[in-house]
């Protein structure tokens, strides 16, 4: 074949004062017969493999004082889900194990129950009061090829085939004492990976 034997293109540098060769990045163009350097008017050719993502809003931005439930279906072909709350800010009076805290499950229908681990795998979050919601950012990660269940604070990765239930249950939990107008200012996203 061409490209073994076609020597690759080559830049002479000096460093500590030896010239030294480096190789530069480039690809075999099949055409021309011959290496190409690449740029960025010649990018590398790139191509995602393993997974496809969509995104889609599970409870809209808005101020809830109370806990937030959505059941949604889940779509052919994924197998794993990435879910996670934005919260913008938290105000009330908020005791121990108050705030809020993302719960969320492949359930089977018609009963409700979660599939693959326990009610208390899938609650094991924390409950936070933080206000920059950033620094903590409660999400859920749910896949098949997780090595092991993993729950940290406001983050779980449990290894979990989404698919067989075909819907998902997300809460937005929520706890605390709140005057008119206060709450948690949140949104929760879905991300489903095929």
């Amino acid at each position: 074949m061409p490209y073994e034997t076609k020597p690759m293109k080559k830049q002479w540098l000096e460093i500590d004062g030896r010239l030294t060769p480096i190789i530069l990045p480039q690809i075999w163009n099949h055409e021309l017969q011959d290496w190409v350097v690449t740029s960025e008017q010649n990018p590398l050719p790139t191509q995602v493999y393993g997974s496809n993502v969509e995104e889609v809003t599970a409870i809209e931005r808005g101020v809830y004082s109370e806990t937030e439930r959505r059941y949604l279906d889940i779509p052919d072909g994924v197998i794993g889900v990435f879910i996670y709350a934005r919260i913008r800010s938290v105000i009330g009076n908020f005791s121990t194990d108050e705030g809020y805290k993302l719960w969320t499950f492949p359930i089977i229908e018609p009963t409700g129950v979660p599939i693959n681990h326990t009610f208390e795998d899938y609650a094991a979050m924390s409950w936070s009061t933080d206000s920059e919601g950033l620094s903590t950012s409660p999400s859920v990660y749910l896949y098949p090829t997780i090595n092991e269940a993993r729950k940290s604070g406001q983050q779980i990765s449990l290894p979990t085939r989404v698919d067989v239930g075909r819907r998902i249950r997300i809460d937005l939990r929520i706890s605390g004492a709140f005057q008119s107008g206060e709450g948690i200012d949140a949104e929760v996203f879905v991300r489903w990976l095929k």
